[in-house]
């Protein structure tokens, strides 16, 4: 055990230059809207499986705070992590999201 578990107990690990070990990240929702802007959200999750709604509420936030507009239809969207896609979505599963 070295001094830094010793003195961190329960701490998640870290890999050299201080990011979180690959597995632990937290994906980014990537979503497309009608407009052709994109946004990129990094969600945390609290369970393994990949929250949809989480993913489209911040989507929808973070246009709308950029753009200073009510956003319009999402019409693709994925999770990704590290530049691989864990999860996608077509625009019949976006629009179910309140």
């Amino acid at each position: 055990m070295n001094i830094r578990e010793r003195l961190l107990p329960g701490r998640a690990p870290r890999c050299k230059g201080g990011g979180r070990l690959r597995e632990e990240r937290s994906p980014t929702f990537v979503a497309t809207f009608a407009d052709g802007k994109v946004t990129r959200m990094t969600t945390f999750q609290k369970t393994k499986a990949l929250d949809l709604g989480r993913g489209v509420r911040l989507a929808r936030a973070a246009y709308e705070s950029r753009m200073k507009k009510a956003p319009p239809s999402i019409v693709e969207a994925h999770y990704e992590r590290d530049g691989e896609v864990l999860e996608s979505y077509e625009r019949e599963q976006l629009d179910t999201v309140p």
